[in-house]
Order: C-alpha cells, then structure tokens, then sequence
C-alpha cells in the first residue's frame, strides 16, 4: 500500500527512541532534562504521539549518544553483544579513524 502525503489512516513508521535511551540507561526525566523539554514530551515522542521533527530527532540523538538514524532505523545491540567494526572505528578518535582510513585505502601505516 502506497502511503500519501495527508492520509489519514497511515500508519507511523517504527522508531526506537525508547530502546536507545533505555539501553543507555537513561529515564524519560534524563532524556528531557538534557533537551530541555519535559518527560511528558518524551514519553509523546516515544509513543509517536508527536512528530519529531529534525531538531528533535537530532536533539534525542545527543541526548542519548546515538545517531539520529539509529532512531529511526534500528534498535540498539543487545547489552551483551561485542561493537562491530564500523562502530570502533566510529568511536576512535579523529587521528586514530584518519589511520585506519588511510590503512583501509593504501594497506600501509600511515
């Protein structure tokens, strides 16, 4: 079913605001404390109750140290589960990522 702009019946995409501030172990009163709103909004934003907008979404994302994408396109990794490679290499530091990339590109240390 092709979803149109304005149409009433639509149903709202999945999204995982409440996984990832539950995985980072963060309350409703965190979250909105550190965007500045209250819990009651969070909670809205959680249940699809309200739309997030970009400054929203982007202001979640920092809230709870994800990406604004993983929020809207996937649930956090299991607690117990190892990062992945691209999530290292996301993490490292500035000079540490331009070596791996320039390891990556040329097979030589930098």
């Amino acid at each position: 079913m092709v979803v149109r702009i304005g149409q009433k019946n639509a149903r709202p995409r999945r999204t995982f605001f409440r996984e990832w501030r539950e995985y980072r172990d963060l309350t409703q009163e965190q979250v909105a404390e550190r965007m500045g709103t209250n819990k009651a909004m969070i909670s809205k934003i959680e249940r699809g109750q309200v739309m997030y907008s970009e400054g929203s979404l982007n202001a979640f994302a920092d809230a709870v140290s994800a990406e604004p994408r993983d929020l809207i396109s996937r649930p956090p990794p299991a607690k117990d589960t190892p990062p992945t490679l691209s999530e290292l290499v996301e993490q490292a530091a500035p000079e540490t990522r331009a070596l791996i990339e320039h390891f990556l590109r040329t097979g030589t240390k930098g």
